[in-house]
């Protein structure tokens, strides 16, 4: 009999910005090493994980806020084998938004410090756990479906599980008990409907401004931001230019090795020291980051896997939950679903 598949569930859900997501991950899978080609915000609500960050090994529970800078390689482990929940807010990386410097007045994550993978601030988790009970308003607002049980009333899931009577220790084992149960009811006051595109407006704003002032003596000591200098070898950047093409099959690592003028065995370590990818697995990570732009624009997911390798849409899907931890149909569900307040994108 094989052994019963660890416990996961994802809901992916739209806001009222165009290019931004937030996704729900209640988890006791481990995700391989990717990236996110923009930003993303969270907040540990249950248990606890180690994860791999551009600043090396590092650990978050119930409370820490989390966050990755974009192409930023990054993974995540559940500690203990037991599960854990966490709530992102993925920002896209592309000029006009908010976030990208387009509102005058709100921080510009484009020029902001690169953002620390774990700190201790309790304003800014209150902050984040604001912005979802806002969220959760419009979402109710607007001509999306309820939020399920399994995928939670977000304003007060985040607040039960860092603060209630189920929230684990910070340290030693996740209480079992605790499971990964989202609270029942709803103890934030709904806010009118023509109050709602307004509150999440304020929302965001206390949050990016939280992020953007952010520094050393906010995080743990060993959280301190180390971008590879690696990075800026023109000789490792031209092999990423390569590796980045995906009009055919990538050249072999003699051949790239090569190119950079390098032994097979020097090109792989410093590879993986500048990327935290060896080459081939680097190039694949670009195919779905790829993928992952193509679906949010309504591309149909069986096209997208054609145009970029992969053997058929089972084969994307597969490696898009391995990587993300949600499927290419949810993302196109997400992003099909209507933006009562888009206007302000295409203003």
């Amino acid at each position: 009999m094989s052994a019963p598949r660890p416990a996961h569930h994802a809901d992916v859900r739209p806001t009222p910005w165009a290019g931004a997501r937030v996704v729900t991950l209640s988890s006791a899978r481990s995700f391989g090493r990717h990236w996110h080609e923009g930003w993303g915000l969270g907040l540990v609500e249950v248990g606890a994980q180690r994860s791999y960050s551009g600043r090396g090994e590092v650990e978050a529970v119930a409370g820490d806020v989390i966050a990755t800078n974009p192409g930023e390689t990054h993974d995540g482990r559940p500690l203990d084998g037991h599960p854990r929940r966490w709530r992102m807010l993925l920002l896209e990386a592309v000029p006009g938004l908010p976030w990208s410097g387009a509102d005058e007045g709100l921080p510009d994550l484009q020029r902001a410090p690169l953002l620390l993978p774990v700190q201790r601030r309790p304003a800014l988790a209150a902050q984040l756990r604001t912005l979802h009970a806002r969220l959760a308003d419009w979402a109710a607002m607007s001509a999306i479906s309820p939020l399920s049980a399994t995928s939670a009333t977000a304003a007060t899931a985040a607040t039960a599980a860092t603060t209630g009577p189920c929230a684990p220790a910070r340290r030693g084992p996740h209480d079992p008990a605790s499971g990964l149960r989202w609270p029942a009811g709803d103890l934030t006051p709904h806010l009118p409907p023509d109050l709602t595109d307004l509150a999440c407006d304020e929302a965001l704003a206390a949050v990016l401004h939280g992020f953007a002032v952010a520094g050393p003596a906010d995080a743990r000591p060993e959280h301190a931001p180390a971008t590879p200098a690696s990075r800026a070898d023109p000789l490792l950047q031209r092999v990423r230019e390569r590796l980045a093409l995906c009009d055919g099959p990538p050249p072999g690592l003699a051949e790239l090795a090569a190119d950079a003028g390098l032994d097979r065995y020097r090109l792989l370590r410093r590879f993986q020291a500048a990327w935290g990818l060896p080459p081939h697995a680097w190039a694949l990570q670009h195919r779905l980051a790829l993928a992952h732009a193509r679906v949010l624009r309504g591309e149909a997911v069986a096209e997208v896997a054609a145009a970029l390798g992969f053997t058929d849409q089972s084969h994307l899907h597969r490696h898009f939950v391995r990587s993300y931890g949600y499927t290419p149909g949810a993302l196109r569900r997400c992003a099909a679903m209507p933006y009562k307040t888009a206007r302000r994108a295409a203003a």
